[in-house]
């Protein structure tokens, strides 16, 4: 995606230029925002988590705002 970027003309796609420009910096964010919520879960006093346990914890605390109300999430 950043090839593509790079290769676009903003005299000529002005607009099409903007949009990758927002879908690069909100892939980024995304990358951030999980590797923050993976260091808020994963303490020393959580350092014997297993992998399953952690990767279901990070999930719904990254994917929170997609699950609603009515949402039931079985027991992990």
């Amino acid at each position: 995606m950043l090839s593509v970027y790079r290769l676009l003309n903003s005299d000529m796609f002005p607009t099409l230029k903007a949009i990758f420009q927002v879908a690069l910096s909100i892939l980024v964010s995304s990358c951030e925002r999980s590797f923050s919520v993976l260091r808020r879960l994963h303490t020393s006093l959580r350092s014997t988590l297993g992998q399953d346990r952690l990767n279901h914890l990070a999930f719904l605390s990254i994917e929170k705002k997609t699950l609603d109300g009515q949402t039931q999430i079985k027991k992990i």
